[in-house]
């Protein structure tokens, strides 16, 4: 259990670090770095569309500090 719950700690911060890194544009269904496309289209990692500033709000309202 400690193994798992150590491994979900670092996988946590991972992520974040990568949405900090890139001014948290990562699609909000793949994490998929948005960064230098455009505001508005689909995730070319996942298929989804995405909003780069509901994006960002997002990502921004969960995970900063």
């Amino acid at each position: 259990d400690a193994l798992i719950l150590g491994w979900m700690v670092l996988r946590y911060r991972r992520l974040i670090r990568r949405a900090r890194e890139n001014d948290y544009r990562l699609c909000l269904h793949c994490a998929y770095v948005l960064a230098g496309l455009a505001d508005d289209g689909t995730c070319p990692e996942c298929g989804n569309p995405y909003h780069l500033e509901k994006s960002r709000e997002t990502w921004e309202s969960q995970y900063r500090r």
